[in-house]
């Protein structure tokens, strides 16, 4: 079950987190800085953002938008806040690289990594074998013990060579 909003401590906090944003780091890290479990942080941003969500729903579909419960409001008060620091951020962030500034490489760094989904270069990784197949892989298991046979007067160890993967059809 989780841990009741408390929204005393949470606001307490908001100063920090939001300074934290600026700069600006992950969620996680701002509200570690400020003492709040990032799990519990998580959970009321995704609150806050349901509640954005259900708003904008209704407003698309013309319809009147639904009261939400205190808890709700609150917490979409929070996101809108985390957000538009975080917004503020690139848009500094941005503006830095645009006006050439001497660190720009530092800046497009830090806007890769707080807003990937728009920033960060596309990469995709595939692999395949021939024909699009599954990749055959072949693992040699060789002794590292067959020195000290041999020192012993033991025969070595046969070296054992196998295929990895799907078994051969035949």
């Amino acid at each position: 079950m989780p841990y009741p909003l408390n929204r005393k401590r949470l606001l307490a906090a908001m100063p920090e987190i939001l300074l934290a944003m600026s700069i600006p780091v992950g969620r996680e890290t701002a509200a570690q800085a400020a003492g709040i479990p990032p799990r519990s942080f998580e959970r009321y941003m995704a609150r806050g953002r349901a509640a954005r969500a259900t708003l904008e729903d209704a407003i698309d579909a013309g319809q009147e938008p639904p009261t939400l419960s205190s808890d709700d409001a609150f917490l979409l008060g929070i996101y809108e806040q985390v957000e538009a620091k975080r917004s503020k951020a690139i848009i500094a962030n941005a503006l830095e690289i645009r006006q050439g500034a001497p660190n720009w490489q530092a800046r497009a760094w830090t806007l890769e990594r707080i807003s990937r989904e728009q920033y960060a270069p596309p990469v995709r990784h595939e692999l395949s074998g021939p024909g699009g197949g599954p990749l055959e892989t072949l693992q040699v298991v060789v002794s590292a013990r067959n020195e000290c046979r041999t020192e012993l007067g033991l025969p070595p160890l046969e070296i054992v060579q196998r295929k990895a993967g799907p078994p051969d059809k035949e």
